[in-house]
């Protein structure tokens, strides 16, 4: 699915939570997420899934992490979370 908004972008849509799992954008940024094993899930904090939206704004690899970093730590549950272009990744992971 094409998203709204700039940088554009494609992702699948979670449906429930509104954010992804996976996506690229139109700059070649790819961002992953994965639930960290094991972590049990806390409903008043924020998806995990806007958080790869956030990410997917960035128009290279480390302003994805510049994003995502700005958050604060506690306002997500557990994650590793993946952010690379064709200069280099990033690798982010949270425990909520």
């Amino acid at each position: 699915m094409l998203w709204d908004g700039r940088p554009r972008f494609i992702a699948p849509r979670d449906e429930q939570e509104g954010g992804t799992w996976l996506g690229v954008n139109e700059f070649g940024v790819l961002v992953a997420i994965t639930t960290r094993f094991g972590s049990r899930r806390d409903a008043q904090k924020r998806s995990r899934g806007a958080l790869v939206v956030d990410a997917l704004r960035g128009n290279t690899a480390t302003a994805a992490c510049d994003i995502v970093t700005a958050h604060a730590p506690n306002a997500h549950n557990p994650f590793h979370l993946v952010m690379a272009d064709v200069n280099g990744a990033h690798l982010a992971w949270s425990d909520g």
